[in-house]
């Protein structure tokens, strides 16, 4: 499983249900995660918020991400397997997550504590702070994601 995938699931989805996803590195599990995207009553309501309609933009998200100290970069979860498993810049990953506004997708911003869970009929930001997160890497008072991981793989437009 990578590294930001794990932390996603282990700081934003319910309790209950994480043992599902224990190996995502298995296509049947992977595939359960990918599928409950779709599904707004997988995240743990503490620490998932619903953006309102108004804020159903690529621009909107990108604000709201920004305010909420997203670097520069982004990891991908997407039904959308051509930008599955990929790191690409922020505003190209919110791009890519809008204009498949019909696939489910996750952009992890900071691996376990800051992403944008998107699916056709909700769109939420997940932000864990405090004690209670999933440690980061923080530098310099910033925090920062950790590495994305020795696999990357080409993505659309790289």
């Amino acid at each position: 499983m990578y590294e930001q995938e794990k932390a996603f699931v282990q700081a934003f989805v319910r309790r209950e249900i994480r043992p599902r996803y224990s190996s995502l590195s298995k296509r049947n599990q992977r595939l359960k995660l990918i599928s409950d995207i779709n599904r707004w009553d997988f995240l743990d309501p503490r620490y998932a918020e619903k953006l309102p309609p108004e804020e159903e933009s690529m621009d909107a998200w990108f604000a709201v991400l920004e305010r909420f100290g997203a670097p520069d970069e982004c990891y991908l979860i997407s039904e959308q397997e051509d930008i599955d498993k990929c790191a690409m810049s922020l505003r190209d990953g919110l791009s890519e997550c809008y204009k498949n506004y019909y696939h489910a997708t996750v952009v992890i911003c900071i691996p376990g504590k800051l992403a944008l869970v998107h699916n056709e009929e909700v769109t939420c930001i997940c932000a864990r702070r405090g004690q209670e997160t999933v440690p980061g890497t923080v530098s310099g008072g910033a925090v920062t994601p950790r590495s994305w991981g020795r696999r990357r793989r080409p993505c659309p437009g790289a």
